[in-house]
């Protein structure tokens, strides 16, 4: 699992979890997801582009311009594998 987020977010986050005595088994990849160089951020830390995956982008729309979002989904597209999933809502 990959867990892909601002790099102070999975700081605070990481903090959270060891203060509260839990472990988290995914690999945080530190990047921008308006940047499109995320996809590189990923697969540098591991992520297998030729395997199937389960991909969430929960609550992500609402802080993207529309062309961002755009240009993410477009991004996902080129990352996952065919019969892989997203789930994502989208506010505009």
């Amino acid at each position: 699992m990959y867990e892909l987020d601002y790099p102070e977010l999975l700081k605070d986050k990481a903090e959270r979890i060891k203060k509260a005595n839990l472990k988290a088994s995914a690999v945080n990849v530190p990047c921008d997801l308006a940047d499109p160089e995320w996809k590189n951020e990923l697969l540098t830390f591991g992520y297998e582009k030729g395997s199937k995956a389960f991909g969430s982008l929960l609550g992500i729309s609402y802080y993207l311009e529309k062309k961002d979002f755009e240009q993410l989904l477009s991004g996902v597209s080129k990352v996952m594998e065919s019969e892989s999933a997203i789930c994502f809502d989208y506010w505009y």
